[in-house]
């Protein structure tokens, strides 16, 4: 199937402001007395924008084909490859964590996992045969949610000094 270079373009780049912000997220918590400034609302701004677009997706499609574009083929499953994939980059983050000056662990383990799920979305888009916003908007952002929950809870635990 051949995926239309805009399309990709616009789902790749929302990918990659995702991977920066929480990156950036990452080394800011990994560092004690550092603030994170706007970065956790520029998170939010991409989810909105995501949301946003999302809405207009559907709002805008006949109505029989708004179920495909938000379920897709591929959602069932989409969320947990996406976290499986990211569980190596999830566990590289948490030792360098380990290795910094965190003193706020859970927001430490919880930013861990949301780098390592964008990450692994940004690698699942190259795979993935749903490009629709709405999809997009639900499915990717879960299966970035999926590793952010469990380094939030492994946080305190794990990155304990």
């Amino acid at each position: 199937m051949k995926y239309p270079s805009s399309r990709f373009g616009f789902v790749n780049c929302i990918a990659r402001a995702w991977v920066v912000l929480a990156v950036l997220c990452v080394a800011r918590l990994g560092r004690p007395g550092t603030r994170l400034g706007l970065l956790p609302t520029g998170i939010a701004v991409v989810v909105l924008i995501m949301w946003i677009l999302a809405a207009i997706s559907l709002f805008s499609a006949a109505s029989q084909s708004r179920v495909h574009l938000l379920l897709g083929t591929t959602f069932a499953v989409c969320p947990f490859l996406i976290a499986f994939i990211s569980a190596p980059l999830f566990f590289s983050f948490l030792w360098i964590l380990k290795d910094l000056a965190p003193t706020r662990l859970r927001w430490a383990g919880a930013g861990a996992g949301f780098a390592a799920g964008a990450i692994g979305a940004l690698v699942y888009t190259l795979h993935c045969p749903e490009l629709a916003t709405p999809f997009i908007a639900t499915w990717y952002l879960l299966g970035m949610l999926i590793p952010t929950a469990i380094g939030a809870w492994l946080g305190p635990r794990l990155l304990r000094w």
